[in-house]
């Protein structure tokens, strides 16, 4: 095999695993939506065309989220990074917005075992939301930050938190904006 290539954006996700074959359950776990690679005909097809910038638009998972992440667990992290790490947890690291503790919560939606399983939960979370009545939320227990469904929320015009309760245990708290 050749030299290692640097994990940069335009690195095809064929090349990305080829090269860093650890590096697939890092991936899979950013995103539920790149368990499909683990699909041999995706593969050998769609991944060898699709680069890494083009992923995580697929996946919903910022950019540099999903470089840092990649170079961090392949220890090329430190100087030379192509993308800085400006976006930290955006929905994690905040202090919890006073809705969040505020608001009479409607619902949970425990998707811990739906994503492990591979299955998607979006479409049936998108549904409870959009029964979601003004000055309540709605919590998603997810086994890490669900970067497709904060991105999701975020552009339907929803306010999210994301904060991380427990090992495995990521609670997303959303509400209607406004």
């Amino acid at each position: 095999m050749s030299a290692r290539p640097d994990i940069t954006p335009e690195l095809t996700v064929t090349r990305l695993l080829e090269h860093y074959p650890a590096l697939e359950e890092v991936l899979v776990g950013l995103a539920p939506a790149f368990a499909k690679l683990r699909n041999p005909v995706l593969r050998r097809t769609v991944a060898r065309v699709t680069s890494l910038r083009q992923a995580a638009v697929v996946g919903g998972v910022p950019l540099a989220t999903l470089v840092t992440t990649l170079r961090d667990a392949a220890g090329l992290a430190g100087p030379g990074a192509p993308i800085a790490r400006g976006e930290e947890a955006a929905h994690g690291a905040a202090s919890r917005p006073p809705w969040v503790t505020e608001f009479a919560c409607a619902g949970v939606d425990d998707a811990r075992a739906d994503i492990e399983a591979g299955r998607m939960p979006l479409p049936r979370i998108l549904a409870a939301l959009a029964a979601l009545a003004p000055g309540t939320l709605y919590e998603v227990v997810t086994p890490f930050p669900p970067a497709p469904l904060l991105s999701r929320l975020a552009e339907a015009g929803y306010r999210v938190h994301c904060e991380q309760r427990a090992p495995g245990e990521v609670v997303t708290s959303c509400t209607l904006a406004g």
